[in-house]
């Protein structure tokens, strides 16, 4: 929202919440903007309060947050983010991303500019548009005073859908149509006395009071590319009236375009600017894909794009799109997205973008592993989908709409195909499994632990798959599997993961091509050829695919890149390049998420996954939220565990596989405390006098136990077990210095300063997710003894018969401070069992329902700990904060362009 000065309210120094205010940036009519300081993430943010005139409607101000809440969802590098909500004295704030540089709309009050700048920021604005579409979210108040230029060239675009949360209706005659209200509602104009939007950059459609939609922000993008290109207004006019009486009646100027401006832009400009939205531009990736293509697009005759589009009979309108279609090669996509080709020039086939990925069956983002795979013709992809809290495998052919769950595919994990396209493997908890495609009977082919990562399907009937950083060969009809390959420990190689079988050509053979994990962090990707060939490093990178005739896509970081490769001689030729950026990729488990058919196309998951961001927040027994102890969410925040007096919280933040150890003080009186900065750490508990916190250190295969100070005072950790004698710390014996470990499938004893584990229960099936009782004296843990995951309880140290306390599912259990209650989890719902103990009997009562609800919880990882129990009976829960942004693109060809880009 424009910003003009005024006197502002907050002199500097005023906290907000945990805000502290440092200086005025403006105000306007929606608010007082300040730069702030969060005081407990320690950074610079944006407060925009909100008028007075708001706070005293409480249901603007609940509609407000709800969008807000939903506008956090947002995470594309060209939308400012908002982080948050506050209220504090009775005024209301949004905690906004602070973005430094100038205004679009400063920039041209010195003019227009120029054409390369002009459509390099066109692309931006567009790129945010699309993403916020895709989510449902319409800004309806675009325009230049809402779009920020930082120095680097990044375009930020500021209060996405903002106009519809503060909608009012305030008539303020006279005022200029550029500078003024984001909301107006002149009376005089629609008897609802509702219009949203700076009426210079107004839609038709708003105009007249009617409701916005995606073609309403299209219409206003089109007004800013105009105004960037000329310097003027598309539709000027003196004041508001004026302003609107031209966005309905009147036209662009289009002489006043720059002559070099290319054909294809004029009439994008000419689509984006049509009066009545059903003729305009549909969705924001037809101008997205124009802008980007531009120079090829303009190898079409210009005497096929018209300057004017004429508007004065319905044959002149058929007319313009009949020669648009016909120069551009206008095609309409899955789930309405548009691409345009030019006849002419015929280039390269170009990436299709939908999301194949239906609400109903939204990808599985919280999952470990791969989420996608394609069958070798490219005509069907199956991805891990999430429904009622479990993860299931969906197949979707990739020329309809239809998306069909995988019967028998529950909890499953790391889809592939086989060779035929007939059956799909997976990974399901501790199996390794296949099943029909087209529905059937799976069949378990072998039976391990959960550190599966990845598997290829060879021709001659067998699997390749990796475990616990090692390569093995079964058949697909199950038996005996055979270690192919494994670390060699003297390189400080810590695991082979994710390997793909391809076929090098006639005369060539196989090869194998696989992921290996160092012991600093990075990846590398190496081939063997099959069946015994020596390993050759290819590049630096993890979870190549091939991609047929004759190129690697890979990824580093969270960038898809591509490379030659002569899969005779396993060498790459050139120099890598970029294809993809912002793709769902994990370096910790070599996961680039992108799978290959054997005609040149490829599916790749795009986005990054808001869902994952999360707060620790206080939850009473009826599952309402009841406090929290940050404001800004949390990157993937998991395994909490309050400290034994409740107090502190200690938990991992950070992507999978590259997570930290911090400590919070849950009274917001200290700042948390960073406890690791290298490698992958997780499953921290609390020593009984809470000066300790033990955690699991993982590089690559490499897993450690560790014990270190808890208040930050020695950063120096001491290591309790490594190799094969470190598991994942379950608690910690308050009767004995001893730490219950889950490790290989089953619960084990580390007692310092031994550094082996011994089994306490060893078990052909696996347990986990244990904690004492607080007298030392009982162990509560999961166990699949009878099928699926159950809550049970023994007696500790042993010896004892187990007692079963849940029968329909559980996982985390976690007692009462005084033992006589006893938590678990089922899915999304908190279960609670009464307890009583008698001399030294164990008594305890069938489980009810507590609440369903309202937290984060992971379908398919039920050692993953989501939550822990205060002293004073509050349960501390994981809030999860934005939406799956993530998204299937279908790359149908994409050989064909990688042969272009790579030519260059």
């Amino acid at each position: 929202m424009g910003i003009q000065s005024a006197r502002l309210s907050l002199p500097a120094g005023t906290r907000f919440g945990p805000y502290e205010i440092l200086s005025p940036l403006g105000a306007g009519g929606m608010g007082e903007v300040y730069r702030a300081r969060d005081t407990t993430l320690q950074r610079a943010v944006a407060i925009k309060v909100l008028p007075e005139r708001l706070a005293r409607d409480p249901d603007r101000i609940a509609r407000l947050r709800r969008e807000a809440t939903t506008l956090a969802a947002l995470n594309d590098p060209n939308i400012a983010a908002i982080f948050g909500f506050e209220d504090a004295g009775g005024r209301h704030a949004l905690i906004l991303e602070l973005v430094e540089g100038p205004t679009l709309a400063e920039r041209l009050a010195r003019g227009p500019l120029p054409m390369p700048e002009a459509l390099a920021i066109a692309r931006q604005i567009g790129k945010a548009l699309d993403a916020a579409h895709q989510h449902g979210i319409i800004h309806r108040d675009l325009k230049p005073a809402n779009i920020k230029i930082r120095d680097d060239g990044t375009v930020k675009v500021l209060d996405f859908g903002l106009a519809k949360a503060l909608d009012e209706a305030a008539t303020i005659p006279g005022a200029d149509a550029d500078s003024s209200p984001t909301l107006t509602s002149p009376a005089v104009l629609t008897e609802a006395g509702m219009i949203i939007g700076s009426a210079a950059y107004m839609s038709p459609e708003q105009a007249r009071g009617r409701p916005a939609d995606k073609r309403s922000d299209i219409w206003a993008f089109g007004c800013v590319l105009y105004e960037m290109l000329t310097g003027r207004r598309a539709f000027p006019g003196d004041g508001v009236t004026e302003a609107l009486a031209a966005v309905l009646r009147g036209e662009p100027d289009w002489s006043a375009l720059p002559p070099d401006v290319p054909a294809a832009t004029r009439t994008l400009l000419v689509r984006c600017l049509e009066k009545d939205r059903a003729e305009r531009v549909q969705d924001i990736s037809t101008a997205r894909f124009v802008l980007a293509e531009q120079a090829n697009l303009s190898g079409t005759s210009s005497r096929a794009l018209p300057l004017v589009a004429p508007r004065s009979q319905s044959r002149s309108r058929v007319a313009v799109w009949i020669a648009i279609a016909a120069a551009l090669g206008l095609i309409a996509g899955t789930a309405a997205t548009l691409l345009w080709r030019p006849q002419a020039m015929t280039p390269a086939p170009r990436t299709a973008r939908f999301d194949l990925a239906s609400r109903a069956e939204p990808l599985a983002t919280g999952s470990f592993g791969t989420l996608v795979a394609l069958s070798p013709d490219g005509t069907r992809v199956v991805y891990t989908a999430l429904r009622d809290g479990v993860s299931r495998l969906v197949m979707r052919p990739t020329d309809r709409l239809e998306a069909t769950p995988i019967t028998g595919t529950e909890r499953a994990v790391d889809p592939f195909f086989s060779p035929d396209g007939r059956q799909v493997g997976f990974f399901d908890s501790n199996d390794l499994k296949r099943i029909p495609i087209d529905g059937g009977q799976g069949v378990t082919i072998w039976r391990g632990d959960p550190t599966f990562e990845g598997a290829t399907w060879d021709d001659d009937e067998t699997i390749v798959f990796s475990q616990g950083g090692f390569l093995y060969r079964v058949s697909e009809s199950g038996g005996q599997a055979t270690k192919i390959a494994e670390p060699d420990a003297t390189h400080d190689e810590a695991g082979y993961l994710r390997p793909v079988i391809l076929r090098a050509g006639p005369g060539s053979g196989k090869v194998l091509l696989y992921t290996v994990g160092y012991r600093d962090g990075h990846d590398r990707i190496v081939a063997r050829r099959l069946p015994a060939g020596e390993p050759t490093p290819v590049l630096e990178g993890y979870g190549a695919r091939y991609l047929a005739p004759g190129y690697l896509v890979f990824a580093q970081a969270d960038r898809l890149m591509a490379v030659a490769f002569d899969a005779a001689t396993l060498r790459v030729s050139g120099e890598p390049v970029l294809l993809e950026q912002g793709v769902f990729t994990s370096s910790a488990e070599g996961v680039s998420n992108v799978a290959t058919a054997a005609d040149g196309s490829a599916v790749f998951v795009s986005g990054r996954n808001p869902g994952a961001l999360g707060r620790p927040v206080w939850v009473n027994r009826t599952g309402a939220h009841v406090g929290r102890i940050v404001d800004a969410p949390l990157e993937v925040p998991r395994n909490l565990r309050l400290s034994p007096d409740g107090k502190r919280l200690a938990l991992t933040v950070g992507p999978p596989g590259q997570g930290n150890i911090w400590v919070y003080d849950v009274a917001g009186s200290r700042q948390p405390i960073r406890l690791t900065f290298r490698d992958h750490n997780l499953f921290a508990v609390w020593s009984r006098d809470g000066r300790q916190i033990a955690f699991m250190n993982i590089v690559g295969s490499i897993s450690r136990d560790f014990s270190i100070a808890a208040d930050g005072s020695v950063l120096q950790a001491q290591i309790l077990a490594t190799g094969r004698g470190a598991g994942a710390p379950m608690d910690w014996s308050p009767r004995e210095s001893a730490l219950l470990l889950y490790q290989e499938t089953a619960l084990w004893l580390l007692r310092p300063p031994d550094q082996t584990a011994t089994p306490w229960m060893p078990a052909p099936f696996p347990q986990f997710g244990a904690r004492f009782s607080p007298d030392g004296r009982w162990v509560a843990y999961a166990s699949a003894q009878s099928g699926p995951a159950d809550i049970w309880v023994r007696p500790f140290p042993g010896p004892g018969a187990p007692i079963r306390v849940s029968s329909s599912g559980g996982h985390e259990p976690v007692w009462s401070h005084d033992g006589r209650e006893l938590f678990f989890t089922t899915g999304s719902k908190m279960m609670s069992a009464r307890v009583t103990m008698s001399g030294g009997d164990l008594r305890v009562e069938p489980p009810h329902l507590l609440f369903d609800g309202g937290f984060k919880y992971d379908p398919v990882d039920l050692v993953v700990r989501y939550y822990d129990v205060a002293p004073d009976g509050r349960f501390m829960m994981i809030e999860p904060s934005g939406s799956n942004t993530a998204s299937i693109v279908i790359a149908q060809h994409w050989a064909e362009e990688l042969k272009a880009r790579l030519a260059k």
